[in-house]
């Protein structure tokens, strides 16, 4: 008998240790996600608060148990504004075998992380790329922040409504994937209207200020309308500000969101930018973002961080939605979606992973941003 139950055990026990080993493995592997944006160049401002905001998920996820029980392990890389770097960065994580990829949030570097991510179709959802070069096609690329274009369009509504009839358009050329779209909207306004784009210049260095300060000078617009990075449109304006008497500014979500306030100063007081929604009376869930963020990082929320947030939220969702970790089931279920709760709206993506959402337009004063109407 006791040979018996030797020779049952021997068979027995092996198999029960691979099912305990095989159950166990499939409970405990964390789900991994990869981040990638620019952190160390001139224009990584977004960046930083773009991974503040997918830390801040992570964490909150983590906490609360996981997505269905699994952990999740972030891996970030930084592409340092650089295209040729982006993909070799994008590389690493699809060879750490991510089932997600959040990012990039530069419009210039998209088409890096597509290619890099092709043979292995890694899922991507992009909290900030707006280029419209990326709108209407049905591939593994799916963004949350509304086409340049609309964000153009937008703002250019305004520019009419307040009858500024000469218009400057300047546009950094280093990420002309978003600036030349948001522009195509500016000028489809304004071209059904009775003003004019005088001039539309584009640069790639702030060498170039002096130049582009000159130009305007001389034209002497009602308006001047930047697609640029906050750093870069201060330095204009306050070149410009030495010299000649300030125009009517107006600003894309890139302007915003990199602190032109802050970098500008006084010289862009009244100031109208676009950017994501904002509620007039702030939700409870809004102002219990903001709190935690800003007490967390010391830095309040924008944007990137709220949206970089919102795409780790949008993952975490759709994988307890669908029957496995695929790429395909995955985004499957993320278009699905409607609503898709954000921070401060509802929105949803259409068949093609191209969202639609609100806008806010905001005026500065006293270098802080505040919701623009027209009785500002």
């Amino acid at each position: 008998m006791i040979k018996i139950l030797r020779i049952i055990l021997c068979f027995t026990l092996p198999a029960m240790v691979s099912i305990l080993l095989f159950f166990s493995c499939s409970i405990s592997k964390p789900i991994r996600i990869g981040f990638i944006t620019d952190l160390s160049s001139r224009n990584s401002q977004l960046g930083i608060h773009a991974r503040n905001g997918v830390r801040m998920a992570v964490n909150e996820i983590n906490d609360k148990g996981g997505i269905k029980g699994q952990q999740i392990e972030l891996f970030i890389e930084d592409n340092k504004g650089d295209i040729d770097e982006c993909y070799k960065s994008v590389l690493k994580l699809v060879d750490k075998e991510v089932n997600i990829i959040i990012g990039p949030l530069a419009s210039s570097m998209a088409d890096s992380v597509i290619m890099a991510t092709d043979e292995k179709k890694t899922l991507i959802i992009s909290p900030t790329v707006s280029t419209d070069e990326l709108t209407g096609i049905d591939d593994n690329f799916l963004r949350i922040i509304v086409p340049a274009s609309m964000q153009g369009l937008y703002l250019a509504d305004t520019v009419v409504s307040r009858n500024d009839k000469s218009i400057v358009l300047v546009l950094d050329q280093r990420n002309i994937e978003y600036t030349r779209a948001f522009a195509e909207g500016v000028k489809k306004r304004i071209n059904s209207s009775s003003s004019k784009i005088v001039s539309e210049i584009l640069f790639k260095d702030k060498g170039e200020f002096q130049n582009i300060v000159r130009e305007i000078g001389q034209l002497s617009p009602d308006a001047i309308i930047f697609a640029a990075s906050g750093i870069d449109t201060a330095g204009i304006v306050q070149q410009y500000a030495k010299i000649y008497s300030v125009p009517q500014l107006y600003g894309s979500m890139w302007a915003k969101i990199t602190k032109v306030n802050e970098y500008g100063g006084k010289t862009v007081e009244g100031m109208i930018l676009i950017d994501s929604y904002i509620n007039k009376i702030p939700t409870d869930r809004e102002i219990d973002f903001n709190q935690l963020f800003e007490e967390r990082y010391s830095m309040k929320a924008n944007l990137a961080a709220r949206y970089t947030y919102e795409s780790v939220y949008l993952f975490a969702r759709a994988v307890n939605m669908a029957s496995s970790l695929k790429s395909e089931d995955i985004k499957t279920e993320i278009l699905k979606m409607n609503p898709i709760h954000g921070v401060t709206d509802d929105y949803q993506l259409d068949q093609y992973g191209d969202a639609d959402r609100k806008q806010s337009l905001f005026i500065i004063r006293n270098n802080s941003y505040i919701i623009y109407d027209e009785k500002n």
